[in-house]
């Protein structure tokens, strides 16, 4: 695609879609406009060589830094490379920063020269389509056109825009701080936020009493850590709201980070999700009461897991039958099981089979052969396996016919 082109082809799309997001909102857009790129948003497994070009280094951080609050010139140069240009990209305002409109551009992975392959030419101006604004779960789907704040959902790098934001702060319902020179006392300012249901924090420096803030909020459902920059971190200092459901805590720190104390303190949540890039260390016990656990690690060191589960994600891609067998020795039912990218062989099979009641079972990129997944289907038929080991012919399965569960499980 020629560069020209490209570029008219953007500033309609972004004309079109600021146009569009005002209608929505109560505040005025400003005209001076940034953007957020977000690259590789596709799943690219099937793409041709022969065809597309991928570029797997601009998922890094530093990439996603680099194109976030940029200018045009900017998003030219990450999206126009020789003629290549993403197949599609989605356009959406994201908020006002800095008396500046910010709008998010949602790119596919795939960069392809061939302008009749790219998406969206119905449009007028492919690869480009317009997503107007991101939408308050409050607005209901098709958007009822009543008005809400552009604010609604926000992010803040350092104190000053913090300080700015507070002016709106009763129509924050989601809030995102990725600054890492906001500290701990700036965290006390989040109690004008009374009505913050999901908040994530990233970059700061955390040991954990500085959230005591938190309480605070009456209305706060979903919060999600990223510790990267908290080697200190201790979760023994956080007391979660009883307001709280949801917990992601990512970049956990290695050795142990609190989780005995803080374990006991989780009886409100649903779900929980933990990462580390390191042996994850769990002293202590899930509450019996979690519909959900997620952990992604190379192993985890002890035997947290309740007798009783609804759902249970076990990403351990250092970890095999042993020390699978050993987190799940108190283990005793399970709804869904998903042991996907473990180092697991036909062995985990015959132990869930013999100690774990489990209904529904995931062992995709492990040591489990097919044959044995048949095996086991024959001696357990009510038993839900993916890969399933006899799959139907593609004509006789109707997708409509599935439940959403049965959609999502075999998407897998």
């Amino acid at each position: 695609m020629e560069f020209d082109l490209f570029r008219q082809h953007f500033r309609l799309a972004v004309s079109r879609n600021k146009a569009l997001a005002q209608s929505f909102i109560f505040e005025k857009l400003p005209k001076r406009t940034r953007f957020e790129v977000l690259l590789n948003c596709s799943y690219d497994g099937w793409a041709n060589p022969a065809v597309v070009k991928l570029f797997p280094e601009d998922s890094s951080r530093e990439m996603r830094d680099l194109v976030y609050f940029c200018d045009e010139e900017q998003v030219m140069t990450t999206l126009w490379r020789d003629e290549y240009v993403p197949e599609w990209v989605d356009i959406c305002v994201a908020g006002i920063k800095k008396e500046t409109t910010l709008i998010e551009l949602c790119c596919c992975g795939r960069f392809n020269k061939n302008y009749d392959q790219l998406y969206h030419l119905q449009e007028g101006y492919p690869p480009f389509h317009v997503h107007t604004i991101r939408m308050p779960a409050s607005a209901g789907f098709p958007p009822d056109r009543q008005k809400f704040s552009v604010y609604h959902q926000s992010r803040c790098d350092d104190l000053e825009e913090l300080k700015a934001l507070e002016k709106h702060s009763e129509r924050v319902d989601r809030l995102r701080l990725a600054g890492s020179e906001l500290t701990g006392t700036d965290l006390e300012r989040l109690s004008a936020f009374k009505n913050i249901n999901h908040l994530s924090i990233e970059k700061m420096a955390l040991r954990g009493s500085e959230l005591s803030v938190l309480s605070s909020l009456p209305n706060l459902r979903s919060l999600s850590l990223d510790l990267e920059n908290s080697p200190h971190f201790d979760g023994g200092y956080f007391f979660p709201s009883p307001t709280l459901t949801s917990l992601s805590i990512g970049q956990i720190p290695t050795g142990d980070w609190g989780f005995k104390r803080l374990g006991g303190r989780l009886g409100s949540l649903q779900g929980i999700s933990l990462n580390s890039s390191n042996a994850l260390q769990l002293n202590g016990l899930f509450p019996a009461g979690l519909d959900s656990i997620m952990i992604s690690a190379p192993s985890i060191e002890g035997r947290p897991f309740p007798k009783t589960l609804n759902s249970l994600q076990l990403q351990l891609f250092e970890s095999g039958d042993a020390e699978i067998e050993s987190n799940l020795a108190k283990v005793r039912r399970v709804y869904n099981l998903d042991l996907s990218s473990t180092l697991v062989t036909d062995r985990i099979i015959d132990f869930l089979l013999k100690r774990v009641t489990v209904e529904r079972l995931s062992v995709r990129r492990t040591g489990v052969t097919t044959a044995r997944l048949a095996q086991a289907k024959e001696s357990h038929p009510e038993l839900s396996l993916c890969p399933d080991p006899n799959p139907p012919p593609i004509e006789e399965m109707d997708w409509d016919d599935l439940s959403p569960e049965e959609q999502s499980f075999l998407s897998q």
